[in-house]
Formats: structure tokens, C-alpha cells, sequence
């Protein structure tokens, strides 16, 4: 295992010229974790655990209780995310990082010199929100993401999940000459769901839904949950925590049938980029506590010594975690800012730094 302290000249120099070969020539993917989502919304916590002990004590209700707020907490975030009438500091600036961030994958797909791998990118992200969809169609015409929905352009049919749309790219031909140029792409791969997933109760597939038809109904049964009474309420937090397609924070998390499917479905996919020749994989804001997760990007970095993982330390407590779990690992680095905390923000302009010289035209 190697660490780069970026606070140092000679280490981030080096750091510098290492990554730059990467993305001009790697297969490249990244890792998104609660951090990136941070300040508008905090990590998950205790909440895993506030739950799990409610479940051992039989409590269900409470724990269910305690998943429907924690999900309402990020709903409220993420309603506000596209409305610009209502200023939030923390969601600006997550907005703004976030934007920053897939602003600058655009360019660096579009100005990599090499012909043989294409100008595509995945971003593996374990966060509920909408943040990183919201970046990505900020970014105009020349750009393209798939979030792993097909039939989007089916007026009599609702998108639904499939896997295989993430092996899509699309390519724009000029009006005079014809040429062909396929366009940069990323493909936004939610390992734990999404707010904007919804299980159809008949079918059982997961599709598309308007998030604020899924917050206006969960802001009326918090807001009246008395004219509801008991049972009825906990019926309806029920029925809204089993129809989000999400996998909830708990210990059990993966035993939800159509979830599970979809899981271990991504997760293949994300094992299998992982094994191609030449790969890195560049994580930010992920604590790597997730088991699943883990396994899988051990067993990549034994059986495939061409991938890399570059992983953005936030602070010393994170380091001393990251070594323990990868101390055995010739082509793992760790990146951290000598005694400061490195945050989502200070990655994304590292990085900028980085590649100035070559996006300055882009």
C-alpha cells in the first residue's frame, strides 16, 4: 500500500503524474460514498445500528418509525434540490460540488488522447439522493448519463431498471460532413437505490417515480399522524418504506427480494469493471464499512494487479480504517491532506489542479 500526502511537494507531484497517465488511459471508475452528499445531508450514523437494536428487541415499530424519518430527512433535501426560490447554503454548495465535479469527468472524456478506450466513466455511488442525476443534466447536449432505465422515450411505457443500459453509449453526427463522434458518458450506478425508485406493487419491477408525488405523501402522514391514529399511520409508513426502492440501513438490508435482485445485479456489474484490464477505481467520501462492497473490491485488487484504487482520505481516523482494511495491497493509495480533513470540495479541486493544463481549451 502506498500513501500520497498531498501537502507535501515531492508526493503530490508524484501523485500528480500518476493519475494523469490513469485517466488518459485507464478504464475509469469511481466510488461514491455519504461524503460527497455532505453538508446538505449527514451520514448515515448510528441509524444502522438505532435500528438494529430495535429490531433484536422486537420494537418493529419504532424501528420503522426511525427508517421513515431518516428517508423524510433526505427527501426534504432532495425536493429542494432543482427549486432556486429557496436558498439553502449546504444544498448550494453540495449542488456546486457536484456539478464541479462531473464538469470536470466531462472534459477530461473529452480530451483523452487515447483512441482505444472509450470516453465513458462509471460513477458507483451507495447514496439515496439526486444530487449527482441533478450535475449530469446540467451538463448540455454533448453529454450524455445513463442511470440504468430503459424505455425513457416510451410515451406508453414507465422507464424501468435494467442493468444492461449501462453498456449504451451514443454518438452525434455532424449536419455537413457526417462525421461521427461518440459522446462522453457516464453511467450513474445507485448500489443502494434511489429516492426516485419506486417497486411496483403488481409487477414487481422498479421504475421511474416523481419524488415530490413520494414527499407530499410523506409529509401527510408525519403531519397527521393523530387524525390518522396509530394503527393506520404505521400501516402507512409501512406501505411507503416497502415501495421506495432503496435498500433500507439496517443489518437485514439485502433480504428485501426485488431490491436484492437488483443489488447483487448492479454489484455484479461493478465486480465485472472492476476486473477489466487496466482499471482504476478513484473513491471519494466512501468508508468502506459496507461488507459487500469491500470483499468485492478486495478480491478485484488480488486477481486483477492491473487495477489501481485511489482512495481520498477525509481524515487521520479514516487512514488508520483504510490501512487496516488494505494494508496487504501493493495497488492501493492513500490520499490525504496532511493533518486537515479532506472533503469532497478539496478532492475536486486537486484534482482541477491536476489536469489544468490540459482541460484549459476544453
Amino acid at each position: 500500500m502506498k500513501s500520497f500526502d498531498i501537502t507535501n511537494e515531492n508526493e503530490n507531484n508524484a501523485l500528480k503524474n500518476l493519475l494523469f497517465k490513469s485517466f488518459q488511459s485507464c478504464n475509469i471508475n469511481f466510488l461514491f460514498g455519504a461524503g460527497t452528499s455532505y453538508p446538505a445531508i449527514s451520514t448515515l450514523g448510528n441509524v444502522e445500528n438505532e435500528v438494529q437494536e430495535l429490531v433484536e428487541k422486537k420494537e418493529t415499530e419504532k424501528a420503522d418509525v426511525k427508517l421513515f424519518k431518516f428517508l423524510k430527512e433526505i427527501y426534504d433535501v432532495a425536493i429542494k434540490i432543482n427549486d432556486i426560490d429557496k436558498i439553502d447554503d449546504k444544498i448550494n454548495e453540495t449542488k456546486a460540488n457536484y456539478n464541479n465535479f462531473v464538469s470536470w469527468i466531462n472534459k477530461i472524456l473529452l480530451n483523452r488522447k487515447n483512441d482505444i478506450t472509450k470516453s465513458s466513466a462509471n460513477i458507483f455511488t451507495t447514496n439515496y439522493d439526486l444530487f449527482l442525476e441533478y450535475a449530469c443534466e446540467l451538463q448540455g447536449n454533448y453529454f450524455n448519463y445513463n442511470d440504468g432505465f430503459s424505455n425513457k422515450t416510451n410515451i406508453f411505457s414507465v422507464p424501468k431498471l435494467n442493468v444492461s443500459e449501462f453498456n449504451k453509449t451514443i454518438s452525434y453526427c455532424t449536419n455537413l460532413y457526417k462525421h461521427s463522434t461518440i459522446l462522453p458518458n457516464v453511467n450513474v450506478v445507485k448500489l443502494h437505490g434511489s429516492l426516485n425508485w419506486n417497486i411496483e406493487a403488481n409487477s414487481g419491477n422498479i421504475v421511474l417515480s416523481d419524488i415530490s408525488n413520494i414527499h407530499s405523501n410523506m409529509c401527510h402522514i408525519y403531519e397527521n399522524k393523530k387524525e390518522n391514529g396509530k394503527d393506520k399511520t404505521m400501516e402507512l409508513i409501512v406501505n411507503v418504506i416497502n415501495s421506495i426502492g432503496v435498500i433500507m440501513p439496517k443489518k437485514e438490508k439485502f433480504r428485501k427480494t426485488v431490491m436484492e435482485q437488483s443489488y447483487y445485479s448492479f454489484l455484479r456489474y461493478f465486480s465485472n469493471e472492476l476486473e477489466k484490464e487496466n482499471g482504476i477505481l478513484f473513491t471519494i467520501g466512501f468508508s468502506f464499512e459496507d461488507e459487500h462492497i469491500r470483499d468485492l473490491v478486495k478480491k478485484a485488487l488480488s486477481t486483477n494487479p492491473t487495477l489501481q484504487l485511489y482512495i481520498s482520505v477525509f481524515n487521520k481516523d479514516c487512514y488508520k480504517r483504510y490501512e487496516e482494511f488494505f494494508r496487504d495491497f501493493s495497488n492501493v493509495s492513500l490520499i490525504f491532506n496532511g493533518d486537515n480533513d479532506f472533503t469532497f470540495k478539496d478532492c475536486y479541486q486537486k484534482l482541477n489542479t491536476y489536469f489544468e493544463d490540459l482541460i484549459t481549451n476544453a
